[in-house]
């Protein structure tokens, strides 16, 4: 595996984890784009759970539409558990 330094979330101040090929070649470290909640890069977990569904309210979404998406991304392995 390669020797990487990992960046920090700008919501959680957790390490943001690095994408590895089949390999274990590092080959994403930029996480995500945080807006519209923070100004930044976060981790996985902070874009499922915060910025995903911020979004989904922005674009008019109705609180239970969002719950369904997030559901519905839940069932196809979309999200980060909280274990991982």
């Amino acid at each position: 595996m390669n020797n990487v330094e990992l960046k920090i979330c700008c919501i959680c101040s957790n390490p943001i984890e690095a994408e590895f090929t089949e390999n274990g070649d590092a080959y994403w470290l930029e996480g995500h784009n945080a807006e519209p909640v923070a100004e930044g890069r976060c981790c996985s977990k902070c874009n499922n759970n915060i910025v995903i569904p911020t979004r989904l309210l922005s674009a008019g979404l109705s609180i239970e539409e969002t719950i369904s998406v997030m559901i519905g991304r839940l069932a196809h392995g979309q999200m980060i558990n909280e274990d991982e």
